[in-house]
C-alpha cells in the first residue's frame, strides 16, 4: 500500500533542495486554493532570466497535495507576480492540469514546474518578438 503522506514529503524535501528561495510554504488562506492541507509558492521566471529583478514576467505556481496524489492530481493555481494577462494564466493553468493528468501515479510537481518556465520562455519571448516587429514597423516612415 502507498503511503501517501510520506510520498509528498519526500517531494517537497527534494523541492527544497533543488529550488531553495523559489520554493515557500504559505498559508492556505494567501493560495487562492479551496483547502486547509499545506500550501506552498513557487516563484518562477523564464528559462534565460533567474533574476527577477530583471525579468519582465514572473509567476507564482502554487499548489497544494490532495489526500491521494500523486494517484489524483494536486490542486494548482498560479498568479502573476508581474506582468502576466489573466489570459496567459487561463492557458497555463489548463496546459499544468493536462499535464498532471498525464503524470498521475508518479510526483509530478517539479515536471509542472519545467514547463512552466518552458512555457513562459516561449509565450513571452514570442510576446517580445513582436513587440520590436511593431516597433520597427512604427519607426519606419
Amino acid at each position: 500500500m502507498i503511503d501517501y503522506a510520506q510520498e509528498q514529503e519526500m517531494e517537497i524535501e527534494a523541492l527544497q533542495a533543488i529550488l531553495m528561495d523559489e520554493f515557500e510554504e504559505i498559508d492556505a488562506s494567501d493560495s487562492g486554493l479551496n483547502t486547509s492541507n499545506r500550501c506552498f509558492q513557487i516563484t518562477i521566471s523564464p528559462q534565460e532570466e533567474d533574476d527577477e529583478e530583471t525579468s519582465k514576467v514572473l509567476l507564482a505556481l502554487v499548489f497544494a497535495h490532495t489526500e491521494k496524489y500523486p494517484d489524483e492530481p494536486p490542486l494548482l493555481h498560479v498568479k502573476s507576480l508581474k506582468g502576466i494577462s489573466l489570459e496567459h494564466l487561463q492557458a497555463l493553468k489548463q496546459k499544468l492540469e493536462e499535464e498532471a493528468s498525464e503524470n498521475l501515479g508518479m510526483a509530478m510537481i517539479y515536471t509542472l514546474i519545467s514547463s512552466a518556465k518552458e512555457w513562459l520562455d516561449e509565450t513571452f519571448r514570442q510576446v517580445v518578438v513582436e513587440e520590436v516587429v511593431e516597433t520597427t514597423k512604427d519607426d519606419v516612415r
